[in-house]
Parts: structure tokens; sequence; C-alpha cells
């Protein structure tokens, strides 16, 4: 646990460090609990900065939403993180990404074979 403490107190955190925290999580060594956390405190203003990019029409009403979605996301895949095939960002932006898709999708009743076919109509 004393170790985590480095991570929770950086102010920035390098692929590598995201990588050693998964590893961490991932072997379930001492304190793996407190690594989700540290990775969600740290990655809460990618979030935003991805909302913001992709989704600014839904920021008035449903900021709220749209954050605990790209948070869960984080939460549900920062375990699947290998450094070896890119930087954390690239990763997990793709996951947050797609969980804010998903959810304003279903806020509009769009189902993913619909999203699907628009994105093939779209490239056509």
């Amino acid at each position: 646990m004393k170790y985590l403490q480095k991570y929770a107190s950086a102010k920035k955190l390098s692929s590598d460090d995201f990588a050693t925290l998964c590893d961490i999580y991932n072997n379930k060594k001492e304190g793996y609990q407190e690594v989700s956390e540290i990775i969600v405190t740290y990655n809460e203003p990618l979030v935003s900065m991805l909302i913001h990019k992709f989704y600014p029409t839904y920021m008035a009403s449903h900021l709220d939403d749209l954050k605990q979605e790209g948070l869960f996301a984080i939460c549900q895949n920062f375990h699947k993180y290998d450094s070896a095939k890119g930087r954390w960002s690239t990763f997990i932006s793709f996951w947050i990404v797609g969980a804010v898709r998903e959810w304003v999708d279903s806020l509009h009743g769009v189902t993913a074979h619909q999203r699907k076919t628009v994105n093939n109509l779209n490239k056509a």
C-alpha cells in the first residue's frame, strides 16, 4: 500500500505508470482495491475533454450522466491495458467514447444495428 501513495500523490501518470497499476490490479497484489480509484481520479479530466469534444450538445442537460458512463467504462476496461500495444490515453479513449456513444444512442432509441447501418451508409 505504501507504494500506491506514489501514484496517489503524483500530478501526472505516464503510460508505464498505468501499466504498473493494471499489473497490480490484475495480479491482486496488496492494495489492488485502491487502484481503480486512483485510475478513475486521474482520468476524470480525460473523460470531460472527450465529452466536450464529441458530445458538446449534450453537456448542458446530461453532463453528469455522460461523465458517469465514461468513468464506468474506465472501471470496466482499465485492466485490459497492455503498454506494449500503445499509449494509455489512446486505449482508454476508445472505451470511453464507445460507452458514451452507446448511452447517447439509447437516449434516442437507436440500436447497435441501426448505428452500424447508418455508419455503412455514410461510408458509401
